[in-house]
């Protein structure tokens, strides 16, 4: 019970947890055959009763592996895994063209000033996806106004606006349920801890995880902000990895503001740690200029999949949560 507390209490990965659970599991299977096999020697037990505990308890042992996880996949898995042209396709055919179809394994990152179109972006893209898919898509999501944000999704889906979906709200839920077969998972939590969300990942399987907003996520720790942000993007990147697509939303710092195309040093807190362990990078940029409030630059900060600048004039419709190219 000491040691499950103490495990409780500490800052380590799921793995990490399994591997203790396991070698504690271990350790007493194997005191417990010790205490038997005595009894054995001094006639109080029976040797088929040693063998029974034995055969009961011996899976503990014998699932260690033997080998190491080798990749084994044929050419034609491979060219399947990284081809571009399949995966989650994006709204915006600009991103198709620029960065492909999400696979699992791919952590990109959005990131803009406050009020400049991060959540509507993320909307428009999000319900784009949704009806593609056959597991899951979550959007864990840490900021304020949860069910504003739920909203602009549903919006986005159906490309209406707020009264015309509040008139006709039963048939609207009914049809959002029915096309994107129940798959839309929302999880609103202001203080969400990284355990919390490997659970949910690991309990609904996911197609799609977003995270709005990962710079606010618990549960690292490290003595310097830079280093703590480090593990918090390398477990984004290990999300990916073992689940399914991540893209994450986090803040453009002061220089941003008033910017068309923003670059990686306008990222708040922008350290190489942050940008080392994304497949790509979508900055969004806005100005004051009159006449010019509703048109956004998209610039790809970093694209690991296509070469060359990439920049996008395109048009934000927060009327119906979406984008749309002009």
């Amino acid at each position: 019970s000491t040691q499950l507390d103490l495990i409780e209490s500490t800052d380590v990965s799921v793995e990490v947890v399994e591997q203790i659970v396991k070698k504690h599991c271990e350790r007493k299977w194997a005191h417990d055959v010790a205490l038997l096999a005595i009894g054995v020697t001094e006639g109080r037990t029976s040797v088929s009763e040693l063998h029974e505990m034995y055969e009961k308890h011996a899976s503990l042992v014998d699932s260690v592996e033997d080998d190491y996880p080798f990749s084994r996949k044929t050419f034609a898995e491979l060219f399947a895994s990284t081809d571009r042209e399949g995966g989650l396709q994006w709204r915006l055919p600009w991103l198709n063209k620029t960065i492909g179809g999400l696979h699992k394994g791919d952590f990109g990152v959005v990131f803009a000033r406050t009020n400049s179109g991060k959540s509507t972006f993320i909307a428009s893209e999000l319900s784009f996806m949704l009806a593609q898919l056959e597991k899951p898509a979550i959007l864990i999501f840490n900021e304020e106004a949860g069910d504003r944000m739920h909203m602009r999704v549903i919006q986005a889906h159906f490309g209406v606006e707020y009264e015309k979906l509040k008139a006709n709200q039963l048939y609207a839920e009914e049809k959002f349920t029915r096309e994107t077969k129940g798959l839309f998972r929302f999880y609103d939590r202001p203080m969400l801890h990284k355990r919390e969300i490997e659970d949910i990942c690991k309990r609904y399987d996911p197609g799609l995880i977003v995270i709005d907003n990962i710079d606010k996520i618990h549960g690292f720790k490290a003595d310097r902000e830079d280093l703590k942000l480090g593990q918090i993007y390398t477990w984004g990147r290990e999300l990916a990895k073992q689940h399914s697509p991540v893209i994450a939303v986090c803040q453009a710092g002061a220089t941003a503001e008033n910017k068309k195309w923003l670059q990686h040093t306008d990222i708040k807190d922008a350290h190489t740690s942050k940008s080392s362990e994304t497949d790509f990078i979508i900055g969004i940029g806005k100005t004051f200029d009159v006449g010019m409030e509703e048109i956004r630059y998209l610039r790809l900060v970093k694209n690991k999949f296509k070469a060359g600048e990439h920049r996008l004039e395109c048009r934000i419709l927060p009327n119906v949560a979406r984008y749309e190219e002009l």
